[in-house]
């Protein structure tokens, strides 16, 4: 008894520790209406939109109703939505944009740095997972991922994978029958690592190869966990069907493809002397060493990291699995380098990636994990504490200048929600999620729902981002003493998988404009018309897939 509340309270210390320092990471920009301008940002709009989507009845939401000029912009149908959805609860509580995306960044990087510590733990006791947990948060590129270019969905990919190497392998390493729980904790983190961010989950894609060697480097029993592990992602994929499958079968249906081939990754190498050391600034990804951020991953972090590596192995005890996760980093590090450039000019996922130096975010996590392997060489209380003391004393005061906005603003939800910022600005920054039949973008928003002729008489009843209702009336004559009811209908929404168009219970056939790709169909009939944005199959079999997916789940964690 002594001992677990022994255990239980070093434990608390350890939590409390980390909640004061990922508060300390955004002392900054912690208040209520207090944020920060970045490569995106988008983020407060992005919440907002995602909030007046639900209200107006779409779960999940699939169409930020107001961007774009309000025609109907697919990103929630295609950006991962962990971190909006996080946002989101989190806003229904405090009741502030600024302050939901502050408290979710906060919340993620816990998470990450308690994931690091129970993972470096296993490998390096108590101490040695602390300073791992220290080493990760104050990374330089958590800095820039925060910071500079607002990437918090990237952040949140990155936090959750000490989480999954941590369940990884600890049914690895369990005997015949691993725990129920552990096994339960792989399917949750694989589960939200899907949701977390697309282009992380193509980098981990890229990296499984390496894992597949680990698992027949393992020998004996590698067989028989490797089928927990297919059956752990399967299961992950079955529950996350909601998201990916809708993505995966409709993504031909926007110009995310056309957007990624304009990047050329080649200009996007980084250097080695900019992992070592370069300026810190708040600038853009630029062609050889003309960048304008820094890529730089922590000079102690390196050293600790090159120090723990070589005691681990001297230990000769887990080396299986430090050759797994130095493999990855060092691959991670060699795929940002400009010496690869041939296997991102012939594997065809890595340009999809856009950035090579994307991939320094997994060679950070592992660099953090090995820093936790020098208290190999402490062996007395006082020694580890002295040594703990002083590794995060120098991550602290080395890293923490770098985690400061370049401004803040005092006022943050009346600056970053503004009319041209919600319809027009935020797509700017984010434009591949344009439906493929938009080939002139709205430069401004539309006087109707519907786009009258002057021979149509057209009454709009209900004009709301999802649903518009209108009556046609009797038709206007031509010369000749005939006319057409309605004709052809132009509706100012983007047309996209999902609108039907309904004269009572017919279901009317729409096409996109040839120029700006808004939604067409024609009709014959007066009286009331229905424009509905509803689930296409595709949606409904996706749920249908994750329900069954929570039912086995169900089935596994009580049976």
């Amino acid at each position: 008894m002594k001992l677990l509340n022994k255990k239980l309270i070093s434990h608390f210390l350890v939590v409390l520790v980390l909640l004061t320092l990922n508060g300390f990471l955004l002392r900054p920009v912690l208040g209520e209406n207090i944020f920060f301008p970045s490569h995106d940002s988008t983020w407060l709009v992005r919440l907002q939109q995602f909030d007046r989507a639900i209200k107006l009845g779409q779960f999940p939401p699939r169409l930020a109703p107001d961007m774009a000029f309000g025609f109907g912009y697919p990103l929630f149908k295609y950006y991962a939505p962990l971190f909006a959805f996080f946002s989101w609860l989190i806003f229904k509580i405090v009741g502030s944009y600024s302050l939901a995306v502050t408290l979710a960044i906060f919340n993620s990087n816990f998470l990450g740095s308690l994931g690091m510590f129970f993972l470096a733990k296993n490998f390096w006791g108590f101490w040695g997972g602390i300073l791992s947990a220290i080493a990760f948060l104050f990374l330089p590129y958590r800095a820039l991922d925060i910071y500079v270019r607002g990437a918090f969905a990237e952040l949140l990919a990155i936090n959750i994978l000490p989480f999954l190497f941590y369940f990884f392998f600890k049914i690895i390493n369990a005997g015949k029958h691993p725990q129920k729980r552990d096994i339960a904790g792989l399917i949750f983190s694989s589960f939200f690592f899907v949701l977390a961010h697309n282009l992380y989950l193509l980098i981990f894609a890229c990296l499984s190869p390496l894992v597949l060697v680990y698992l027949v480097m393992k020998g004996k029993g590698g067989k028989e966990k490797l089928k927990i592990l297919i059956g752990g992602a399967f299961l992950s994929l079955l529950l996350s069907s909601f998201y990916w499958l809708p993505l995966v079968l409709g993504i031909k249906d926007i110009d995310v493809w056309g957007q990624a081939t304009r990047t050329n990754f080649a200009d996007h190498f980084v250097y080695l002397q900019q992992i070592w050391n370069w300026p810190w600034g708040f600038g853009g990804s630029a062609p050889g060493l003309a960048d304008g951020m820094s890529f730089k991953a922590g000079k102690l972090q390196i050293l600790l990291a090159l120090a723990g590596l070589v005691l681990g192995f001297l230990e000769r005890k887990k080396r299986k699995e430090f050759s797994l996760l130095a493999l990855l980093g060092i691959v991670s590090l060699g795929l940002s380098l400009p010496f690869c450039r041939f296997f991102w000019e012939n594997i065809p996922v890595l340009p999809i990636i856009q950035f090579p130096w994307r991939f320094l975010g997994v060679f950070g996590l592992t660099i953090s994990f090995f820093a936790g392997g020098i208290f190999s060489l402490a062996r007395s209380r006082l020694a580890r504490l002295i040594l703990l003391l002083g590794a995060a004393g120098g991550l602290i005061f080395l890293n923490y200048k770098y985690f400061v906005p370049q401004k803040t603003i005092a006022n943050a939800n009346e600056y970053f929600l503004t009319k041209e910022k919600i319809e027009r600005e935020a797509v700017i920054k984010i434009q591949e999620y344009f439906p493929v039949g938009v080939k002139e973008k709205p430069e401004a928003g539309p006087d109707s729902a519907i786009e009258l002729r002057l021979d149509q008489s057209v009454d709009v009843v209900l004009n709301s981002p999802f649903k518009i209702i209108f009556r046609v009336g009797a038709p206007a004559l031509h010369h000749n003493g005939t006319g057409l009811a309605g004709g052809e209908i132009i509706a100012n929404r983007f047309y996209f998988p999902g609108w039907q168009a309904k004269y009572k219970n017919k279901v009317l056939e729409i096409r996109p404009n040839d120029v700006d790709g808004r939604i067409v169909f024609d009709t014959g009939e007066v009286g009331e018309h229905i424009l509905n944005f509803v689930s296409t199959p595709v949606e409904k079999i996706s749920w249908g897939l994750s329900l069954l997916g929570v039912f086995v789940l169900f089935l596994f964690l009580v049976y």
